[in-house]
């Protein structure tokens, strides 16, 4: 039986998204792994995009999206199911989904998932989603960096909005910090991150088409990490890298990177 997200699934979904997301070979991104945030994720997510899967008063399948207007985009939250029921059921839970979205508004679903999750991997294959990319996640201990010193440190500043500084029409308002590296008025590379515990994600890791060659990436990315380390409770610092990109993995590994894991990206597009 398929059943739209009510109020009175709340605590049972939460309870069966929290012991199956936690694994990866069942992980799909952009769920909330705390307990008391998934509830309010849940509660915040459209009733009418999602399914819930119940078999005998259990809660066996999960499937929903993420919104994101502007870009006339949906983020696929599943589909999540009971092991057993792959293969049976998951194909319903989201064509029920389907049949919800406005097609005409909305023209691409995308996913993230672990390549672990071999179920997810199947159902891409099936439903004619197509790769995206494939990225690394890697990650940097405090104690494994080695305080290099690095001459360009003169040329990055801190990013705050009373600058004026133009970054493409990037929105940079959801990052705890963000570094520019800016030398003769013109910006060449930005970095950001979040941190969350002692923890921190370095994402918007972009450097100019034409200053890739150089110590530019390096520079900024060492000056992040120094700041990181020492100016916070950080202890763990992560960043992803495309798969293919067997040049900056080369980097990263020579600054104490280590490999994590292998996220797989995928995309469906809607009415095309």
């Amino acid at each position: 039986m398929i059943e739209k997200l009510k109020q009175e699934l709340l605590v049972p979904v939460a309870k069966f998204l929290n012991e199956y997301n936690s694994k990866k070979e069942h992980n799909v991104f952009y769920l909330e792994k705390d307990y008391s945030a998934l509830i309010n994720q849940l509660q915040n997510l459209d009733e009418n995009n999602s399914f819930v899967l119940i078999d005998k008063n259990n809660i066996v399948g999960f499937i929903s999206g993420e919104k994101d207007e502007d870009k006339g985009t949906i983020q696929l939250i599943g589909p999540i199911i009971d092991e057993i029921y792959w293969g049976r059921k998951n194909d319903k839970l989201f064509t029920t989904f389907m049949k919800s979205i406005n097609k005409e508004y909305y023209k691409k679903l995308n996913i993230k998932f672990y390549k672990e999750n071999k179920n997810l991997k199947k159902f891409c294959s099936s439903n004619k989603f197509k790769m995206k990319i494939s990225q690394k996640k890697i990650y940097l201990d405090k104690d494994k960096f080695d305080d290099l010193e690095e001459k360009d440190f003169e040329y990055v500043k801190e990013y705050k909005p009373s600058n004026n500084e133009s970054f493409n029409d990037i929105d940079f308002g959801n990052y705890d910090k963000v570094f520019y590296y800016k030398k003769d008025d013109e910006i060449i590379a930005h970095i950001s991150y979040r941190k969350k515990g002692k923890a921190a994600y370095i994402e918007n890791f972009e450097v100019e088409g034409d200053f890739r060659n150089r110590n530019i990436r390096k520079n900024l990315l060492i000056y992040t990490i120094k700041h990181l380390f020492e100016n916070t409770n950080t202890e763990r610092v992560y960043l992803t890298v495309n798969a293919k990109n067997l040049i900056s993995q080369n980097l990263y590994q020579k600054i104490g990177f280590e490999d994590s894991e292998t996220i797989l990206s995928y995309y469906k597009k809607l009415n095309g």
